[in-house]
């Protein structure tokens, strides 16, 4: 978890650090992926009950792979005969699925699964740990990010790798109090904090006391740059200090 979010801090500087080069020739592209998600989240909130067959591949496939990457030296026929279960039960829940982003996760997951399948048929036993663990790797974390926003298990641990995940962050950045904070905020802090999709964006949204220290620290420096944005992000999603405890030392070390 904390490699993770390491390595997600890590990007989030870079990308921060680059909001304030000229940006004109992205200017198209980030129009596309805007309208393909804001698609998505318009459909975000028809995934709030879900079907039960929906829920219970969730569960099942996120619970299978999680305990499976506890363990090394997989036997590939108990692997095939878990995928021989999954692969239909999946295809049944991407048809059963009425929101559209969830039902492309879904196919998805069930096209990764066929994949799995047809490559442990064709290498046999000489398909290599690492590429068994690679497959489930990435199988894990879609299952994980549906697993909490579709499901709502606030246990399991978001990747934001799922159209839906990333719809449910752009459905939250619209709640009124989320709008009225960013926009106290400067120019180039909004415009990544609106196109970055991770856990800083998440703690966004959900949390008042980082979007509070976020404000408070802007006014008291007067400008937020990509060093103060990334020490409070540190500070309160890696370390988990409080907004008072971070504020404080912003002032005695950063100003």
């Amino acid at each position: 978890m904390k490699k993770q979010i390491v390595l997600a801090a890590l990007s989030t500087t870079l990308m921060l650090s680059a909001c304030s080069d000229d940006s004109t020739g992205e200017n198209s592209r980030e129009e596309q992926e805007q309208e393909t998600q804001e698609q998505y989240s318009e459909e975000a909130g028809k995934a709030d009950s879900i079907h039960q067959t929906v829920s219970d591949v969730i569960r099942e496939g996120h619970t299978y792979f999680s305990e499976y990457l506890q363990h090394d030296n997989h036997k590939n026929e108990n692997i095939l005969e878990t995928l021989e279960q999954f692969i239909p039960d999946t295809k049944e829940a991407a048809e059963q699925a009425e929101n559209l982003a969830l039902k492309e996760d879904l196919e998805d997951i069930h096209r990764l699964l066929i994949n799995f399948q047809k490559r442990l048929h064709d290498k046999g036993e000489s398909l290599n740990e690492r590429e068994k663990r690679t497959r489930m790797i990435s199988l894990l974390h879609r299952y994980s990010d549906l697993d909490y926003y579709a499901r709502g298990n606030d246990a399991s641990q978001p990747y934001y790798v799922t159209q839906y995940s990333l719809a449910q962050l752009d459905r939250g950045m619209h709640k009124t109090a989320v709008q009225e904070d960013i926009k106290r905020l400067p120019e180039n802090v909004q415009h990544f904090i609106q196109h970055n999709y991770g856990h800083d964006k998440n703690a966004f949204i959900e949390r008042n006391d980082f979007r509070e220290a976020l404000i408070e620290a802007y006014e008291q420096k007067g400008e937020l740059q990509a060093r103060d944005y990334q020490y409070i992000v540190n500070r309160m999603i890696e370390e988990g200090d409080t907004k008072a405890e971070v504020l404080r030392v912003f002032v005695e070390e950063r100003m």
